[in-house]
Order: C-alpha cells, then sequence, then structure tokens
C-alpha cells in the first residue's frame, strides 16, 4: 500500500511581532537649574499575533525552531537529504523505506540549522513499504533557476560584506562589523509583518534573502542572514525562538573566544515613530541572566547555556556599571569624545540612583561635558535593558 503524507511548514507565521522597543526621552535645557522634557520617542506597537494555521493531515511548523536530536543512525540521511537540497534537488527518492518519523526529526532541524533553505514550505512523503520520496514544496512555486539566481545574489552579497572583515581582527570586532552591516542596511518590514497576520503573502521577509537583498525584514530574516555570514567566517552560531511580551520572536546566539552570547539583531534595530535610523547596542552579546529577563526561549534544554558578559558591548567598551558612582559616571562622559554615550546598570535600582542625583538633583551641571554643551543635552532611558543614554548634540 502505498502511504503519501503532506506537511506544510508554516515558515512566516509567527514570527513576526519583533521590533525592538524602549523609550527615549529627549531633553533640552537653556537654564542651569532645570531639564525640561521636550520630545518623547516611543517605538511602535507590534499588531497581535494570528493562531498558526493548520493542513493536511500533519500540522508542522518549524518557526518553534525545534532542533531535534538526531542519533548517528539519522545523521547520515540528514547529511543526504540536506546536501540534495542545497543543490535544489527538491524531489529526493531513497530506495529503501525510511521511518516517518525520522524525516519528521530532520525536517525540525533542517531549515533552523540551514537558513538558505528558507525556500523550502512544507513536504510531502510517499512511501510503499520499499522505497520512500520526499518531495519539498518551493515558496511562490519558484522554478529551481529562479532560486539558484536567488541565493548566488545572497552568496555574492555575503562574499562582499565578508571582504571588508579584517582577518586581524579578534571575534568581538567581526560580530560587530555584521551586526552593525545588517541594523544599517536593514530596516524592519512592517508591511510584509502585516501581510502575514492576514495570512497573505509577506514575500522574502522572513528569509535572509529580504534583509541582505531587499534590505528588510522581520526577525526571523534578521537572524538567518546573521547565521549565514557567522557560517560562512567560521564562528559558531544558531538561531533560537521563543516568546516576548509581544507575541513570538526569533534571535541568534553565537560563541566567541570560548564563550557562548545572545545576541538579537532586530532589537538592536528599533522602529520609532520619527522614522529614524537606530542603532543599539541593548541586545549585542549577552548572558542569560540580562537576556531573558523579556522572554522565554523554546526547548531551551537545545540551547546554549550564555554565561558570559566578558564581550558584551558596554562591558568590553568599559561603559557597564554594576555599582553606581558620580566619580565614576563623571569620569567615563568626560574622558568619552562621542557625542552620544549610553551605560548600561548591572540592575534598574542603580540605574534609577544615577536618574535621581544627575537629573533630580541637578549634578549633571557638575560634569564639564554637560557644561560645555549646556544648549542641547538630551538624555534617554531603557529600563527593558537598564540602558542610559546622554547625547551631547
Amino acid at each position: 500500500m502505498i502511504k503519501k503524507i503532506f506537511v506544510i511548514l508554516s515558515i512566516p507565521i509567527l514570527l513576526t511581532g519583533c521590533t525592538g522597543y524602549g523609550e527615549y526621552i529627549h531633553v533640552h535645557d537653556s537654564d542651569e537649574s532645570s531639564i525640561t522634557v521636550t520630545e518623547k520617542i516611543s517605538v511602535d506597537e507590534q499588531p497581535d499575533f494570528p493562531e498558526e494555521s493548520t493542513m493536511y493531515y500533519i500540522d508542522y511548523d518549524i518557526t518553534e525552531n525545534k532542533t531535534a536530536e538526531i542519533d548517528s543512525d539519522t545523521e547520515e540521511i540528514y547529511e543526504y537529504i540536506k546536501n540534495e537540497l542545497l543543490n535544489f534537488n527538491h524531489i529526493i527518492h531513497f530506495s529503501r523505506k525510511v521511518d516517518e518519523k525520522i524525516i519528521s526529526d530532520i525536517c525540525d532541524s533542517l531549515t533552523v540549522e540551514n537558513p538558505e533553505l528558507y525556500w523550502i514550505t512544507g513536504y510531502s512523503l510517499t512511501s510503499d513499504g520499499y522505497s520512500t520520496e520526499i518531495e519539498f514544496n518551493i515558496i511562490n512555486d519558484f522554478s529551481v533557476e529562479e532560486l539558484k539566481e536567488q541565493s548566488d545574489l545572497v552568496e555574492k552579497n555575503i562574499s562582499e560584506i565578508i571582504l571588508h572583515i579584517d582577518s586581524s581582527w579578534n571575534d568581538f570586532d567581526k560580530i560587530k562589523y555584521v551586526h552593525d552591516y545588517i541594523i544599517d542596511n536593514t530596516v524592519y518590514d512592517s508591511i510584509g509583518a502585516d501581510k502575514i497576520q492576514q495570512n497573505e503573502d509577506g514575500g522574502f521577509c522572513s528569509s535572509a534573502y529580504g534583509c541582505l537583498i531587499e534590505g528588510k525584514a522581520v526577525c526571523q530574516g534578521y537572524a538567518d542572514a546573521f547565521k549565514m555570514i557567522m557560517d560562512r567566517i567560521g564562528i559558531e552560531s544558531g538561531i533560537a525562538s521563543g516568546i516576548t511580551e509581544r507575541g513570538k520572536h526569533a534571535w541568534n546566539y553565537v560563541k566567541a573566544d570560548g564563550e557562548y552570547y545572545w545576541i538579537d539583531l532586530t532589537w538592536d534595530d528599533p522602529v520609532t515613530e520619527t522614522g529614524d535610523d537606530i542603532r543599539r547596542y541593548d541586545y549585542f552579546m549577552l548572558n542569560n541572566e540580562m537576556f531573558m529577563k523579556n522572554r522565554v526561549a523554546d526547548n531551551p534544554e537545545r540551547l546554549p547555556l550564555c554565561q558570559s558578559m566578558k564581550l558584551n558591548y558596554f562591558v568590553y567598551n568599559n561603559l557597564f556599571i554594576d555599582t553606581y558612582s558620580f566619580e565614576e559616571l563623571c569620569s567615563k562622559i568626560n574622558n568619552s569624545d562621542s557625542d552620544s554615550i549610553s551605560f548600561m546598570f548591572s540592575s534598574l535600582y542603580e540605574m534609577n540612583r544615577c536618574l535621581s542625583e544627575i537629573v533630580d538633583e541637578g549634578r549633571i551641571w557638575e560634569i564639564n561635558r554637560a557644561v560645555e554643551n549646556s544648549d542641547h543635552i538630551s538624555y534617554g532611558t531603557y529600563e527593558k535593558m537598564n540602558v542610559f543614554t546622554i547625547d551631547f548634540k
């Protein structure tokens, strides 16, 4: 008897409400005795999330980024299927029966570990007891030639990015360059996200193609692009997903100097009401304690334990404040030549101590740079990550 199973991969359904969020209060001062709020910039709210759709007999959703544990007996089949798909052979035949559960476990890992396979939307499995055939569905019914053209464009873009990465750079510098490049050249695709929410075609917004070629993506696209570039430069990384305050979300982990860190490019590229293009480092190389405050990961037992803060942006640049002191803050500000300086505090309590003293008590005017730039000083806070920013411009 021939048995045929259809499986739909609802890739872009849930990972859409994923822009970074925060609140930055900009202030002016023309009188050294007071600070007046003049503008409030907040990040756009994202819509509610649609329920996952189900089709055919088995619902298969890779948006949970389930990386199945694959035993040695299955690994050979996994590698064979992966290599065939990377060569755009979407119909794969086995001259023996392959267990349905093995195929399911492989597909749980396939697109998560290989974001190049964004074009897979589902598969059908046919077996007569003596042989097995898997036919993978292609997004938007693209031809193999069209998929190859898309792949060539992505690989060319990645090669150009890598050309600017000096081999003498350390892991921090390489990761920061890729982080900055993606954020500077990508905008959050709100239109694509809205279309997906309405169960319409969101285009390439959930893929590395959308991020690197079209310059617009949702969180899955940011995460896929980052992992693809990390793979090409030999830095271990992966994609995780989970629940945040606003629904499903995807982000990355990365291994640098022997330690694992969390990194979220989407939330470091916030969408603001003013449309200002902002690059942040609030979610750059964090440990579990700091990063997981506002999210819960799917399948945490399959994710690395991120314990280090050594390569965190603020720690690395001596901008992390464990215990607040006015003298330390004053010294860091006066010794910086940047027009905008951000600090991360170990807790909201420590950040509020800072705000109370320099704003409420007016000690900001004891800082030399504040006096020198008294015509225009602004500050902002992002309480979710205990980040305080002061601008002298």
